[in-house]
């Protein structure tokens, strides 16, 4: 009985878009027929678009670009006993670019001490990819295709 309950934590948690520790890792989603001199500026103005309307009540927060390695990270956003903590990485392939998405996210934890620590981190997948989603829509309203 124990192992059904935890079956349906465990389905509970990857329905809502948190995927336990055991998977954290950067996601790949392409951007057909992107070139990367095109999905740079992209991904750059909808990624802080889409973390400002998600996160105006959180305080504010930047996006550092690296552009030698085609890496984008944002200010981590903590919002109560919470923080993501958003990466973004870009690699041109050919004709396409390949966008690869970590949305970390990780709870508060009081330690010993009286010392507070990040804890149980987990990949926010429905957030990655509704990010992605937002990406392509404004990709084909900026190209018509």
């Amino acid at each position: 009985m124990r192992a059904c309950r935890m079956g349906l934590l465990a389905l509970l948690i990857v329905a809502c878009g948190l995927v336990p520790n055991d998977d954290l890792r950067f996601r790949t989603y392409p951007l057909v027929d992107v070139p990367y001199a095109e999905a740079v500026p992209l991904v750059r103005s909808v990624a802080r678009e889409f973390y400002a309307q998600r996160f105006a009540n959180a305080g504010g927060f930047t996006f550092d670009w690296d552009e030698s390695t085609g890496n984008l990270r944002a200010s981590p956003i903590v919002a109560g006993n919470r923080r993501m903590r958003l990466y973004l990485t870009l690699t041109p392939q050919g004709n396409h670019t390949m966008l690869e998405i970590f949305a970390l996210v990780e709870s508060l934890q009081d330690a010993s001490a009286g010392l507070q620590t990040w804890v149980d981190p987990q990949v926010d997948v429905a957030f990655e990819r509704t990010l992605y989603e937002a990406i392509l829509t404004e990709h084909l309203k900026r190209t018509g295709r």
